[in-house]
């Protein structure tokens, strides 16, 4: 009976996903300069429906930001910061993927990307381009990942539930 509950349980996390959250900082500029009122977005990335926003907020005086956020999901989240720039002769959004070892479980975020310092205005971020594809050098504009695919997230669950019966049978023997 005891064995009945453990899988029912862990069908509820198959259900309802694990929470995991994410987290970044960093120092906007436009032309050198700190970039306030700049509005920064987490999302949490999904193929098989519309981006989830986990997390928004406003560049201060200084130009830095943090910004994070959590949700459930059945596999791990893929979340990416959207910079919106408001320097003077504007810019595209920017988009920076976070990488996996920043997510983690939970509500709040334990690790931190931190973006650095990223210059927004599109006459710096143009030079910088055309000299980034033989040095590689970066602005902060060419932030990004090839995505790789997650499965279901259900071999990560069947592990779990694999570790709980197995302490379960382990307790069972010795208690």
């Amino acid at each position: 009976m005891l064995y009945f509950y453990i899988v029912c349980l862990n069908l509820c996390v198959i259900v309802y996903g694990s929470l995991q959250s994410a987290g970044a900082r960093g120092q906007l500029l436009c032309d050198g300069k700190p970039a306030s009122g700049v509005r920064v977005e987490l999302y949490d990335e999904d193929r098989s429906d519309s981006d989830e926003l986990l997390g928004q907020n406003i560049s201060s005086s200084d130009g830095s930001f943090h910004v994070s956020g959590s949700t459930s999901e059945f596999s791990s989240i893929d979340p990416k910061l959207i910079i919106h720039p408001n320097c003077v002769g504007g810019s595209d959004p920017i988009s920076i993927y976070i990488p996996d070892e920043f997510i983690t479980e939970g509500s709040q975020a334990d690790k931190i990307y931190d973006a650095g310092t990223l210059e927004m205005s599109q006459s710096v971020t143009d030079a910088s381009a055309s000299s980034e594809s033989s040095s590689h050098s970066g602005s902060g504009r060419s932030h990004s990942r090839s995505k790789k695919r997650h499965g279901s997230g259900i071999g990560k669950v069947v592990k779990k539930v694999r570790e709980k019966i197995s302490q379960h049978r382990s307790k069972s023997r010795h208690g």
